[in-house]
């Protein structure tokens, strides 16, 4: 409604240019960079104002065109109005309804809120409406590595790389989900896509440690820990795989400060509790271990608790 207004607005107040100059520019320089770079209707909003200063120069001009009679001026802004509130509201994307970004994003909500059947049920609606929906079949991917259905999940993750080549995100998590199923060297080489393809994404590097630490190559998995930690101080695991891989070495100063870091980051860390303690029980310190192990068992429980609630 406001766009219309704010044409008639520019047709009713044209005379003045000269003084409106610089709104003018500034509505067409919105309006070109939303264009240009965004696909989301949320970046118009900043021409809300602009149209909104038009919109209402033009319905107080109508307003003095219809008492001073001059209803030809009135019927050509009427057109105007009429014809830019069709272009306007046009639904170019065909049916009004919910589309696949929006299913999408409700399968999203229902992760989060623990309602993993709902969420994969809402991706596959995402994905009925737009089958090379990349996003919905790598999120769609997730949510059933999420129940161990792993040959769905795998599907769905070769499904988005066919789509998205260059997903580092899919690569990632396809080659957790091989990692997992025991083809760790397949899994190796999907983690060195990704971070090839997008060398900041952390967790592929942890992927990568973690992989590398499974086939007994420490001394190669140490490297992208620490690259996975460097890339996020607020991720908590790749410090705790540090800790894990220093105290086997028996390298326990280095391990407890990774372990340190890891709970500083996530005091509810409960694998971190459990190798602090194991540590420390090593170095003798049984009484800060007993503490540490019962920390990690209560949050255990307390997370199996909530799987149940759940």
């Amino acid at each position: 409604m406001l766009a219309p207004l704010a044409v008639v607005g520019v047709f009713l107040t044209i005379k003045q240019w000269r003084q409106l100059w610089f709104l003018y520019a500034m509505i067409l320089s919105l309006a070109a960079s939303a264009a240009v770079f965004y696909v989301f209707g949320r970046y118009r909003f900043p021409l809300v104002p602009f149209l909104a200063l038009f919109a209402g120069a033009g319905m107080a001009a109508a307003v003095a065109l219809y008492q001073k009679q001059n209803f030809r001026r009135l019927t050509l802004a009427a057109l105007l109005l009429l014809s830019t509130g069709i272009v306007v509201n046009w639904p170019i994307m065909g049916a009004s309804g919910p589309g696949p970004g929006g299913y999408n994003n409700l399968s999203n909500a229902f992760y989060k809120a623990g309602r993993i059947d709902e969420a994969i049920r809402t991706a596959l609606k995402a994905i009925e409406l737009q089958p090379d929906y990349g996003v919905a079949r790598y999120n769609l991917g997730n949510l059933y590595a999420a129940q161990g259905r792993f040959d769905p999940a795998g599907a769905n993750f070769q499904e988005a790389i066919r789509i998205f080549p260059n997903y580092a995100e899919a690569h990632s998590n396809f080659g957790q989900l091989l990692a997992e199923r025991g083809d760790i060297e397949t899994g190796v080489k999907y983690f060195r896509k990704a971070i090839e393809l997008d060398p900041s994404l952390s967790r592929a590097h942890l992927n990568l440690g973690v992989a590398l630490a499974k086939q007994g190559r420490i001394a190669e998995a140490v490297p992208p820990l620490y690259e996975a930690a460097r890339l996020d101080p607020d991720y908590a695991e790749p410090r705790n795989y540090l800790g894990n891989l220093y105290a086997a070495q028996g390298r326990y100063d280095e391990a407890a400060r990774f372990f340190y870091e890891a709970l500083r980051i996530r005091p509810d860390y409960a694998q971190a509790h459990q190798g602090l303690a194991q540590l420390l029980l090593m170095q003798g310190k049984q009484e800060a271990a007993r503490q540490h192990y019962q920390e990690a068992l209560r949050l255990l429980k307390l997370r199996g608790a909530t799987s149940k609630a759940r």
